[in-house]
């Protein structure tokens, strides 16, 4: 039995973390995400963002929900930050903290996006944008400065590791493109009709597909690295 203290510090297996503590994350953060959007009217991932449910002025029943889906994720964050340095302590210093870092940064993100309401006072869409920049950078910027530790290691599966890689290109390409495109051309240029875009083309549907990838890198970052220290 893992005790509050012990958890908090990341001190458990990887079979703890894989079997009871990232599915109890993963439940509590798609569950008030799904029932948030039930009360949302009309909503569609790709003509609304993943944001717009926690918008009180557009849903104002749901958006606490929403919240505190995204708070709670971010506080049950951190623990797992603490594993991954632990597993890697013995790996090149500057790779490791440089990359724990940016993963903090990330868990500060979504911690501040469920915390701070999307309420229409002058600063908050900043913070709000803010918040959503050290989420989606903090994630992408550690998988990038991991690599090399991961890639040089022969006790790492490479196979896992270059997917990873590989998962995180794709999903940052497909935001790219989603992005670019509104703030550099116009309508016409991108094949859009009417100001309305194909779905592949919507920076809501990639903005979903990216919080999916970030998930399923995520567990893939709890294979790829080699159980070292006993729990």
């Amino acid at each position: 039995m893992q005790s509050l203290k012990t958890v908090w510090r990341g001190e458990f297996s990887r079979d703890f973390l894989t079997q009871k503590y990232w599915p109890v994350m993963f439940v509590l953060f798609w569950v008030p995400v799904f029932i948030a959007s039930f009360f949302y009217p009309g909503y569609n991932i790709v003509q609304d963002y993943i944001s717009d449910l926690g918008v009180p002025a557009n849903n104002p029943i749901g958006w606490p929900i929403w919240s505190f889906g995204h708070a709670i994720f971010g506080i049950l964050l951190f623990p797992v930050i603490r594993y991954l340095y632990r597993q890697l302590a013995g790996e090149p210093r500057k790779y490791l903290r440089v990359g724990t870092v940016f993963l903090i940064l990330s868990a500060i993100g979504i911690l501040g996006l469920g915390t701070i309401p999307q309420f229409s006072y002058p600063g908050l869409g900043e913070i709000h944008a803010t918040n959503a920049t050290l989420l989606i950078g903090g994630t992408y910027l550690n998988l990038f400065s991991w690599f090399p530790l991961m890639r040089k290691d022969p006790k790492m599966k490479q196979s896992i590791v270059v997917a990873r890689l590989v998962a995180g290109l794709v999903i940052l390409g497909g935001l790219a493109l989603s992005v670019l495109p509104a703030f550099f051309l116009d309508d016409q240029a991108v094949g859009c009709s009417g100001g309305v875009c194909p779905w592949y083309l919507s920076t809501p549907f990639w903005e979903w597909t990216f919080l999916i990838g970030m998930m399923v890198n995520d567990v893939l970052l709890f294979f790829v690295i080699p159980e070292r220290k006993s729990c």
